[in-house]
């Protein structure tokens, strides 16, 4: 939003730009632009930083996600209810959509990580290159970090791949 009201604008100096992005800003975001005066020149500089730490797709799209799936039901029927459901539901799938991902890869990615331990899903964000994981990298990640896993903790809990052992492919 900001983008479009204030940065793209060509009738607004850089001087005023800056000014309405500093009166904007607090806690963490504002602790990007330590160090660096908030003058007319440094708008650039202030503002791809700002960009480069908080224009995550996958952050957005979990937030989106996140909101969609917390949305309380609704219980009774009310026209307040309903255009209130219409407007903030809404609102939200189509901030979800301008993200101009693959919706239905990101939601099975985003369900199936949100069921992982802690240490597994930072492990993954550690393998990760690309910003946007999809379902099936997950998956090929799991399946072998499983692998991994099986091998370092020979033991009861890989009983299952050990009687697979026993009776062989063909059995």
């Amino acid at each position: 939003m900001f983008k479009t009201n204030v940065h793209n604008r060509t009738d607004m100096t850089k001087a005023v730009k800056m000014q309405y992005l500093m009166s904007k800003l607090t806690d963490r975001a504002l602790s990007v632009t330590a160090g660096v005066p908030p003058t007319e020149d440094n708008y650039d500089i202030i503002f791809d930083a700002l960009v480069e730490k908080y224009n995550d797709k996958r952050v957005i799209a979990s937030h989106y996600l996140d909101t969609l799936f917390s949305y309380k039901p609704i219980r009774t029927e009310s026209s307040v209810q309903l255009g209130n459901f219409v407007d903030k539901f809404g609102a939200t799938v189509a901030a979800l959509r301008a993200l101009d991902i693959d919706i239905g890869e990101f939601i099975l990615f985003y369900l199936a990580n949100s069921k992982l331990d802690e240490e597994t899903r930072r492990a993954f964000e550690t393998s990760l290159v690309e910003e946007m994981p999809t379902f099936k990298k997950l998956l090929e990640f799991l399946s072998s970090r499983t692998k991994m896993l099986s091998r370092v903790n020979p033991g009861p809990s890989n009983s299952s791949h050990s009687k697979a052992c026993l009776f062989g492919p063909d059995e």
